[in-house]
């Protein structure tokens, strides 16, 4: 056998199988790497049995064979034979397997061993597959390699499963939370902890997920850009727009923006959130002209408005709600209170009192006063 390659063509094509070379084994024939050149093509394999590696190398064919070299010892030689990536490195066997890699004024002899004892990689039908840009494969490992298992004891655990199918996996609760749309899940992600507990819809059956370790990992992209991700990549379907379907999406966002009010009413009471979050009529305005002109097109503006809108109204409802003084809560709970206290004591409150508690609530005002204020600053940078 006699092969011509270029330095970093060979290098780069060793490093990659020796990925599936064993440090220890049984069977010395898996601490070589086969280079076969039988073919047109010139094929480096590893294999420890349990992971095999196959890539191809360009290089030129004198002689065709194939050979098992040490996988050690021909990295070492290869990597330290010249320091020009562009350097020819070539490689020639006797029938004997003595082999001698030389390249400018350097050559090494070793003893090779017989390609045919190699373990061969197994035949896998190609009649199924799918195809992907090396772009996307490799974001969705980036995103979840971090929680594969760091015990190698365990191959199974210690890689990554790849499901394709025309079923789907659709994410139905996290954390307690029901999701009824994709913002949910990055809102509920965003506030979790390290561990998060989910149940999901597999095949048509609800399975539990719970005490799930996945915590946010800093990512930095290609042009700098650093962002926290869990490791979960997310999908959308689109349904047919039914009238029953249109009735749905706008209950579910219905329900989620109360939630959403009650949440942010938590994160206040808990000080999670300060005064310079909130927003009045001023800063409400100055919202809708950014959602408006940073939308994409003339339609987009028009969507997000009236969404934004509809949270704004559903915001205000909840907040009048209250049984707060001033607010038709507060009226709503003396209503209630009238009529607890006049079912037990055939007595009411004075309605004078009532009064009192309503003025009292006014005081309230200098609240909004306050966040106004606050958006006034905001917009003149104070």
């Amino acid at each position: 056998m006699k092969l011509r390659f270029q330095k970093d063509a060979l290098v780069n094509g060793i490093n990659i199988v020796l990925k599936a070379v064993p440090s220890k084994t049984t069977m010395s024939i898996l601490e070589c790497i086969l280079i076969d050149a039988s073919g047109s093509e010139i094929k480096l394999t590893g294999n420890d049995m349990e992971l095999g590696i196959e890539t191809k190398v360009a290089g030129k064919i004198l002689e065709h064979g194939k050979i098992a070299l040490d996988a050690k010892l021909f990295s070492e030689i290869t990597r330290r034979v010249s320091s020009e990536s562009s350097a020819v490195v070539s490689i020639e066997s006797d029938e004997r397997f003595n082999t001698t890699i030389s390249c400018e004024n350097s050559v090494f002899n070793i003893q090779g061993r017989d390609g045919e004892e190699f373990a061969y990689l197994p035949y896998i039908e190609r009649d199924k597959y799918i195809c992907l840009s090396q772009f996307t494969l490799k974001e969705v490992i980036q995103q979840t390699i971090f929680s594969i298992s760091p015990n190698d004891s365990n191959k199974m655990m210690s890689g990554e499963l790849f499901e394709v199918n025309e079923n789907q996996l659709q994410v139905v609760s996290l954390d307690g939370h029901r999701i009824y749309n994709y913002n949910n899940l990055t809102f509920f992600l965003g506030r979790a902890g390290d561990t998060l507990d989910f149940v999901v819809l597999r095949d048509g059956e609800t399975v539990r997920l719970d005490g799930v370790e996945m915590p946010l990992q800093a990512r930095t992209d290609e042009e700098g850009k650093t962002t926290s991700l869990r490791g979960i990549s997310v999908g959308r379907e689109i349904i047919p727009a039914t009238l029953g379907s249109k009735l749905l999406y706008s209950w579910y966002n219905s329900l989620d923006f109360v939630r959403t009010v009650w949440i942010s009413l938590g994160d206040l009471v808990s000080g999670v959130v300060g005064l310079r979050d909130l927003s009045g009529p001023v800063g409400i305005v100055t919202t809708i002209s950014q959602v408006g002109t940073q939308s994409e097109t003339v339609g987009d503006a028009v969507y997000n408005i009236l969404y934004l809108s509809a949270l704004i109204a559903v915001n205000l409802a909840v907040m009048n709600l209250l049984p707060l003084p001033a607010l038709d809560g507060g009226r709503i709970f003396f209503l209630f209170l009238n009529g607890l206290l006049f079912g037990l004591f055939r007595r009411k409150i004075d309605p004078k009192y009532e009064g009192y508690v309503h003025m009292a609530g006014l005081a309230m005002l200098t609240l909004s006063l306050a966040v106004t204020f606050s958006d006034v600053g905001k917009l003149f940078g104070v």
